[in-house]
């Protein structure tokens, strides 16, 4: 038995509440603006859960016996400076102290063995002075104003959004220490021209560089297996890429809207391509598909408005069929290995090719903007 979240939202004048012992799961919004629930710190506490702080103090202290900070219990708490964690904590919940920008101090307990997504987002009082928030050798957040950013030495993990929205940021040094990027870690840095990433991560999490417009130069690590969801999405200053042939999975709109990528080598021991991996790059022209790819989806290539040539494995033909408009396609066996580095983009493609290579099919939006 449970209680849902907001189930009890709002109910201001609620003072006192008890519940069975079979309700067992109680959801962390359940009791989000139940303001005459809160304790003499301002702090709404049901069974072993912080749900909510309500009060104006600088300093506050959390009971012993919570066990569970909620998601967004602080939220906006822009008085707190100082707050005090008891043993035995062991969950602070995502965005949980996330706009606590006049938060200076706050202990992180040995028992806590989980801290949520953006817990810290905007406390720039945590931060050294260089601008890093770092807790238990993850980085949290950036808050710093150089252009050049090299991440310390002592950081394992980069948080997911930790470097959100940061407009300062040219180029970033990720040391060989980090080991794992969360996802959207440098969404939206408008500035960055250029990152050199840690050689020990196994992959490039879901839009780990989304937006990041002015992007330029990055060199993927032979480590790196995995290419997610978005992870270059709207890189509109990248122009090539190698993909090294460590890579097995490239994600859903992998590289939507790179458009002015125009060198791309994707490795021979790719397996999945996501769809839309690589939709409106609209400054490639040819690409070779991996002999190991099981399948493409129908928009893996949409809007590629200037795409002349692809060169595929036999058994995606029919896939491929279903796709493009007037676009040469050159198949090949199990066992050929054809090359097309050495063919003229613009001209003589279309003669090396059988009347069954040459492919001309509508794709679903292809009058998409026909007026």
């Amino acid at each position: 038995v449970s209680i849902k979240g907001d189930a009890f939202r709002d109910c201001k004048k609620l003072k006192v509440i008890e519940f069975p012992e079979k309700i067992k799961n109680i959801d962390e919004t359940a009791f989000r603006g139940c303001l005459a629930l809160a304790d003499a710190n301002g702090n709404i506490i049901v069974r072993d859960t912080l749900y909510e702080h309500s009060g104006e103090n600088t300093q506050v202290s959390v009971d012993d016996g919570v066990k569970i900070i909620a998601d967004e219990a602080f939220k906006w708490c822009e008085s707190v400076e100082n707050i005090v964690l008891p043993d035995g904590l062991e969950k602070i919940g995502e965005r949980a102290f996330c706009g606590c920008e006049n938060l200076k101090k706050i202990n992180i307990p040995d028992s806590v063995s989980e801290i949520g997504e953006s817990a810290f987002a905007q406390c720039s009082g945590l931060a050294d002075d260089k601008g890093y928030l770092i807790i238990r050798n993850s980085l949290f957040a950036f808050f710093g104003i150089d252009t050049d950013v090299v991440i310390p030495d002592s950081v394992e993990k980069i948080e997911p959004w930790a470097f959100n929205g940061c407009h300062t940021a040219v180029n970033v040094v990720i040391p060989d220490s980090v080991t794992e990027i969360g996802k959207n870690a440098f969404y939206r840095c408008g500035q960055l021209e250029s990152a050199l990433l840690s050689c020990n991560l196994d992959k490039l999490p879901d839009g780990i560089f989304s937006g990041c417009s002015s992007l330029k130069n990055v060199k993927i690590p032979e480590s790196v297996k995995e290419i997610d969801l978005l992870a270059f999405n709207d890189c509109r200053s990248l122009t090539e890429l190698i993909i090294p042939e460590s890579v097995t999975s490239i994600g859903e709109s992998a590289f939507l809207s790179c458009e002015n990528l125009s060198a791309l080598v994707l490795p021979e021991n790719l397996e999945e391509l996501g769809d839309g991996a690589f939709k409106m790059c609209e400054s490639l022209k040819m690409i070779r598909i991996p002999k190991n790819v099981k399948s493409i989806g129908p928009n893996t290539f949409s809007r590629c408005s200037v795409l002349e040539t692809i060169e595929a494995p036999e058994h995606l033909r029919a896939d491929i069929e279903k796709c493009y408009l007037k676009i040469n396609i050159n198949y090949y066996g199990a066992d050929d290995h054809c090359d097309l580095s050495h063919a003229d983009n613009n001209a003589g493609l279309g003669a090396a090719l059988t009347d069954n290579d040459l492919v001309l099919h509508l794709v679903s939006d292809c009058c998409e903007f026909c007026q």
